[in-house]
């Protein structure tokens, strides 16, 4: 019998012995994972279904209730990552059963999924969506480096990306692996301040906090020091095959010793010696003008010599309801976010981050 049902605390073993023997299989499929956001936003709600197939999970699409009365009441698969999606064996009949099913759920505003060309079934599910009414939005970009050998990686490397991780090496960086709290304190005053900085508000400690505990076995973090000043952090998530870079925030002022570059090789070997397959450096805009931020981090993520990928949503508005846009009505805030004080910011960031979900 093949039934579709929402998870439950007591299928929470079945949804895990599935992940394990997916290829596809990423951290933020992780029960642990939705543990973590509803355990720090209260205004998130875990939307975990999946197809129950002879006693076995066949197939997870995990969702979030984001509430918010300023963007509107979402799903979103899956908010605060670059992508989401689902993984295994499924018909365009039972996603068409999941929508009917999904807009039941009251205040909904709309439906938004986030996949990118890189995933196996790119292809089939933006076909199922598209036919189920799902509207196509580009979303920029996300590059993927595929992990071999150390020493064929280097080799692969760009002169200048060489050159710059031999810069970081000679500088007398530091680099301390991010195992107790008060290295995470030190991370995220430096995140906080990079935030407020871009113009964008910030998570809540207690995410990282939330992240650091209950995903340990999916978590690893670097703070990478001058002396006594931590000028560059990289936070990834990884699972058997996959590694993302979720977070690296740094010191403008201390970029020149390539910190960044050091940052990152360490973790391709790292991954390597894992036997990780792939890296998700993360997102970028190959539309970027050189001379902007967006086009900074895009030079860099380019100089790994990763293959480039779209990252696209497909959105579901409820009774044709388009009242959400939450990045367009970001936008018109960023000027003014810089120039609030820190102490607002602090205690207004995460929620509003929280109901952005992006």
């Amino acid at each position: 019998m093949i039934e579709i049902l929402e998870l439950r605390e007591e299928y929470n073993n079945l949804w895990e012995d599935f992940l394990k023997n997916n290829e596809e299989s990423k951290f933020y499929h992780s029960v642990r994972f939705k543990e973590v956001i509803e355990k720090t936003y209260k205004n998130c709600a875990g939307k975990y279904f999946f197809i129950l197939n002879d006693k076995k999970v066949s197939a997870i699409f995990p969702f979030f209730f984001v509430k918010s009365k300023i963007f509107g009441n979402r799903l979103i698969s899956l908010p605060f990552l670059d992508s989401g999606g689902f993984i295994g064996t499924y018909k365009k009949e039972d996603l068409t059963f999941l929508l009917e099913e999904l807009k039941k759920i009251k205040d909904l505003d709309e439906i938004e999924i986030k996949l990118n060309t890189f995933m196996e079934n790119y292809g089939k599910n933006g076909k199922i969506l598209s036919s189920l009414n799902f509207v196509e939005k580009n979303n920029k970009n996300q590059i993927f480096l595929k992990i071999e050998g150390a020493d064929a990686m280097w080799g692969n490397l760009s002169r200048i990306t060489k050159k710059g991780i031999k810069k970081a090496e000679k500088s007398n960086l530091r680099i301390e692996e991010i195992t107790n709290e008060e290295e995470l304190k030190r991370f995220y005053s430096l995140y906080e301040n990079n935030m407020k900085s871009f113009g964008s508000p910030q998570h809540s400690y207690q995410y990282f906090l939330n992240l650091f505990s209950v995903m340990k076995n999916n978590f690893r973090g670097l703070n990478c020091y001058k002396e006594s000043k931590l000028i560059s952090s990289l936070i990834v998530f990884f699972s058997k095959n996959y590694i993302h870079a979720a977070f690296n925030p740094s010191d403008g002022d201390y970029l020149v010793y390539q910190p960044n570059d050091l940052l990152h090789w360490e973790t391709i070997k790292w991954a390597e010696k894992k036997g990780v397959k792939y890296f998700d450096i993360g997102q970028c805009d190959i539309d970027a003008q050189n001379d902007t931020r967006a086009g900074g981090i895009l030079r860099f993520k380019k100089k790994w010599n990763g293959v480039i990928y779209e990252k696209k949503s497909f959105l579901y508005y409820i009774n044709n309801n388009k009242k959400t846009g939450g990045n367009s009505k970001l936008k018109r805030f960023s000027f003014l976010w810089k120039k609030l004080p820190i102490f607002f910011t602090r205690v207004v960031g995460p929620k509003i981050n929280s109901q952005l979900g992006v």
